[in-house]
This record gives structure tokens, C-alpha cells and sequence, in this order.
């Protein structure tokens, strides 16, 4: 009997080390701030993101600068990289750091680590790992100074 327990509790270890470290409530918690960045309704704003992975920009805080909705500049903040408009499409917005959440909640992520903005609900940190199987798909995006800003014509004056 006694062995037969041991094997359990062996098993049951074993087991636990490929379970799954999304916390169970994240799709809610991600509705929740969804729901918080929604009613405040911005869509021009800038802030500064980071990604630590294997893919292009990794390692570098840049400024992102977001005019209805969409990357509209950004620059390095340490002034290394000149980025180029043809980047500025591969840097998230923050509808585009909800729906990474959303994918990995989706995907059923080994493990996705997520923190929120409390005051309007902008991710400030994701960590993913979609599969212990697959190496280098993992990756950590921060985001920081984010500031709302008025809508301006980018027109200019006529």
C-alpha cells in the first residue's frame, strides 16, 4: 500500500510539471480591463513597449505613438535603431497587447502572467509561453508611460 501511494504522489508530481500556469480567472481579468480601457475610449496616445523574445526590436523600449487606433511613429528610445515606416506595422497597439493576451488565453498557454493598468486597464506586462514543446515561441512584453493624448488633426494647416 504504501508503495502505491508513493507512486501516486510520484505521478501526481511528475504530472503537475506539464499542467497548464494560465491562472484559471485571466479570460475574466482580461475582460474586466477590456471593459476599462473600452469607457475610456481613447485611441490616440503614446507609450513606451518592450519585447523581450526571439524577433525583430527585442530588448529595445520604444515609443509608440497611436492616432485612431493605428501606429502612426515611434522611435528607440536609446537612439540605436532608427525605425523605419515600414516597421511601425510589427509594433502593438494596445487592442493589439488584448488580443495577444486573448490568443494565449484562446491557445490555453502553458503560461501567460499578466498585469493591468488599475486605472485604465492597458497591459503592463505579458509574459507567454504558448508550448513547452516548441522552443523560442516564448516572450515578455512591457509597457510604461502611457499618456492619452487630444485628437489632432494630422492634416496640418491649410
Amino acid at each position: 500500500m504504501k508503495r502505491a501511494t508513493g507512486l501516486l504522489f510520484g505521478l501526481a508530481a511528475v504530472l503537475s510539471g506539464c499542467g497548464v500556469f494560465t491562472e484559471p480567472g485571466e479570460g475574466s481579468r482580461l475582460a474586466d480591463a477590456r471593459k476599462l480601457w473600452d469607457e475610456q475610449g481613447s485611441q490616440h496616445y503614446t507609450y513606451q513597449v518592450r519585447s523581450d523574445c526571439f524577433c525583430g526590436m527585442a530588448g529595445r523600449w520604444i515609443e509608440v505613438t497611436v492616432h485612431g487606433g493605428a501606429v502612426i511613429a515611434a522611435r528607440d528610445l536609446d537612439g540605436t535603431h532608427v525605425i523605419l515606416p515600414t516597421e511601425l506595422a510589427s509594433l502593438p497597439t494596445v487592442l493589439d497587447l488584448f488580443a495577444r493576451i486573448q490568443h494565449a488565453v484562446l491557445e490555453r498557454a502553458v503560461l501567460l502572467e499578466v498585469q493591468y493598468d488599475p486605472l485604465d486597464g492597458h497591459p503592463t506586462r505579458i509574459n507567454v509561453d504558448v508550448s513547452r514543446a516548441v522552443a523560442d515561441e516564448e516572450y515578455l512584453l512591457r509597457s510604461r508611460e502611457l499618456n492619452h493624448t487630444p485628437s489632432v488633426s494630422l492634416r496640418g494647416n491649410r
